[in-house]
C-alpha cells in the first residue's frame, strides 16, 4: 500500500492527477518544471537561504539579493520562473480551495495578487525578448 502512496506522490502521479484537473495548467506546470530540470533545478532550500537576503521595503516591497554569478539577464530570468511559479501555485489553490478562498473573501484578494504577478512576467518577458532581438 505504501509503493501506490509513493506513485501518487511521485512527478508522474502528480502530473496525471493534475491533468485530470485542469490540462493546461498542468502543461504549463509540465514545461515549467522540464525546463527547471533541464538547467539543473533540485529542491535545495538550504542552498537558496544561505545565498538570499530578503529585506522588507516600506509598504508591501521586498528587495531580494541574491550571491548570483551570471549577471543580471539570468537573474532576470530566475524571476521570470518564480514568478511563473507563483502564478501556478495560485492556479493550484484555485482547483484545490477555490470555494473556501471565496468563502474567506480572499478569491479577489489572489486574483489582483495573480495579475500583477502576470503583469511582472509580461513586461519581464517583453524586456528579455528585446536584448535577445
Amino acid at each position: 500500500m505504501s509503493g501506490h502512496r509513493g506513485a501518487l506522490f511521485a512527478w508522474t502521479g502528480l502530473q496525471k492527477l493534475l491533468k485530470e484537473a485542469n490540462a493546461d495548467l498542468a502543461e504549463r506546470i509540465a514545461d515549467e518544471y522540464d525546463q527547471l530540470i533541464a538547467y539543473g533545478a533540485h529542491p535545495n532550500v538550504e542552498g537558496l537561504a544561505l545565498s538570499s537576503e530578503i529585506k522588507k521595503l516600506d509598504g508591501n516591497k521586498y528587495e531580494i539579493v541574491t550571491v548570483f554569478a551570471h549577471g543580471r539577464d539570468a537573474v532576470l530570468v530566475a524571476i521570470l520562473d518564480l514568478l511563473r511559479c507563483m502564478g501556478y501555485v495560485y492556479g493550484l489553490l484555485e482547483l484545490v480551495i477555490k470555494e473556501r478562498l471565496q468563502i474567506l473573501g480572499l478569491d479577489a484578494e489572489f486574483q489582483t495578487t495573480a495579475a500583477t504577478i502576470f503583469e511582472l512576467i509580461s513586461k519581464l518577458e517583453a524586456e528579455q525578448s528585446d536584448k535577445s532581438a
